[in-house]
């Protein structure tokens, strides 16, 4: 990989051979920028994420729900974002379930007073990809979260050590 800014060039190499870690077939769809997009200002999206981690934090402790079996509910429909904190269950179609500790990671990253949200689902499955995207510095800057449901609850939680 190289970078060439006002500081100079930047170059980065693997010793490994990269083809011998093969990508997912869907993985190709993720650097695609979702065909619409809302404008979201960044405080409003961060507060209902961050209402809907509060929430999820509430149902585990209240109800003693799996923290495998939580997630945060993202449905883009009709140009409308709705977001919530909730146990995984086999849901409408354009309603995507996220892993929390991702989307909040994702929102670090994305800032800018207004970003631009969008969900690519993926054909022949029942998932999608979730895309938050700003201008940052001249750049447009993206990041894109594949979605989790009931068929991959099994991932979850991550092993000791991999959740860092």
């Amino acid at each position: 990989m190289r970078l060439v800014d006002h500081l100079g060039s930047h170059e980065i190499r693997w010793k490994s051979d990269l083809a011998s870690f093969p990508a997912p077939p869907e993985f190709s769809e993720l650097l695609k920028v979702p065909d619409v997009l809302i404008d979201v200002p960044y405080l409003r999206i961060s507060d209902a994420i961050h209402q809907a981690v509060a929430k999820l934090v509430r149902l585990e402790s209240d109800e003693q729900v799996s923290q495998s079996k939580l997630a945060i509910l993202i449905d883009l429909d009709f140009g409308r974002l709705s977001v919530n904190g909730q146990e995984i269950v086999v849901g409408k179609s354009r309603q995507y379930y996220f892993d929390p500790r991702l989307v909040i990671r994702a929102l670090e990253v994305i800032k800018d007073r207004t970003i631009r949200v969008g969900i690519s689902p993926i054909q022949d499955v029942p998932r999608a990809y979730l895309s938050f995207l700003a201008e940052q510095e001249g750049w447009t800057v993206q990041c894109s979260l594949l979605s989790i449901g009931t068929d991959t609850q099994k991932l979850y939680p991550l092993p000791p050590g991999r959740n860092r």
